[in-house]
């Protein structure tokens, strides 16, 4: 990966500070714009949609995506530490991680669609995302011999995504949404996030909204 996408990978923990500054700040009315210009737009599809005015979608042409953060609840770890090792939760974390870009590389690139790159360029949109406040409801105690089964409540994470220009760094569009992941299902800890195919809609669902609106500017569609 060259500079400019190895200075997006560097500055991620600005990023997932500002997701949490901006999880305090959207939780009343939402401002018509973020604290780095982008402006609301009418989007029934997501919670909320913010966009660089002027921004021009239809000359890009590929993706970067960077690695996923993934975070849970306030106080979930403390809620499950009699029955939660320090494994599992790296393991559900690791696991959700790679199921995003799995879903995302798959959505974006099927059908002669955006290819996936580890270059910047010109033409290249980074993708970088956190899914936050996910709330896996485990059980107290486990008997021996069980396998471990962590079922996620309706609508218990919630996506924060930008999409970044490659070549200058900025900013041009963020989404928060909570809608998408009505049901997880049940998360095997025993083996990988990967099996929950609840997990995986819930991923298809945001990844094809990205990839219906970067088709309709590209006037791609039917």
């Amino acid at each position: 990966m060259n500079t400019s996408c190895a200075r997006h990978a560097i500055t991620a923990l600005v990023f997932f500070v500002g997701v949490l500054v901006t999880a305090g700040v959207y939780a009343g009315d939402p401002p018509e714009y973020t604290e780095d210009g982008l402006k609301r737009v009418p989007d029934t599809r997501v919670d909320l949609a913010y966009v660089a005015e002027g921004a021009d979608f239809s000359i890009y042409e590929k993706f970067v995506i960077l690695d996923t953060h993934v975070s849970f609840r306030k106080h979930w770890e403390r809620d499950y530490r009699t029955s939660v090792s320090a494994r599992d939760i790296r393991k559900i974390k690791d696991g959700l991680s790679t199921l995003f870009h799995e879903v995302f590389v798959q959505v974006l690139e099927e059908n002669n669609g955006y290819p996936i790159v580890a270059e910047a360029g010109d033409d290249v949109l980074v993708v970088r995302a956190a899914i936050v406040d996910l709330d896996i409801a485990a059980p107290d105690s486990m008997s021996a011999g069980r396998s471990r089964t962590y079922s996620a409540n309706p609508g218990s994470a919630k996506l924060y995504l930008e999409l970044i220009d490659s070549s200058t760094g900025d900013i041009i569009a963020k989404v928060i949404d909570a809608k998408s992941p009505r049901r997880y299902g049940t998360v095997h800890i025993g083996s990988s996030v990967s099996n929950s195919a609840a997990a995986r809609k819930a991923l298809n669902d945001w990844a094809t909204l990205l990839r219906e609106y970067m088709d309709e500017v590209h006037g791609r569609t039917d």
